[in-house]
């Protein structure tokens, strides 16, 4: 997958602390690798023992289409499994993805 991190041109470093910067670093580390709903990369970035504000800080500003993340999970679920179209639904919302 290509890199998918841009600069964030509203915040300087100095604006944004440390752990922030850092937890969204992880964010787009995550992406580079496999697709994420917003809701599975804040419990990934809170499972790596960022809290909660960084997670969420993380989520609100990577630079991703999220709807790209659902179609690229949907891909790699088909690849692997027979589903029906309901079953993948239902595997996209378990996932944390909307149906919007």
């Amino acid at each position: 997958m290509v890199r998918l991190r841009q600069l964030n041109s509203n915040a300087t470093s100095k604006e944004v602390p440390r752990a922030y910067r850092t937890a969204l670093d992880k964010a787009y580390e995550y992406l580079d690798f496999i697709p994420f709903s917003k809701a599975g990369l804040y419990d990934q970035l809170i499972y790596e023992e960022y809290t909660a504000a960084q997670a969420q800080y993380a989520v609100d500003h990577v630079k991703v289409n999220w709807n790209d993340q659902a179609l690229m999970t949907a891909w790699m679920y088909l690849e692997i499994f027979d589903f029906s179209d309901q079953e993948l639904y239902d595997q996209l919302i378990y996932e944390g993805f909307t149906d919007k």
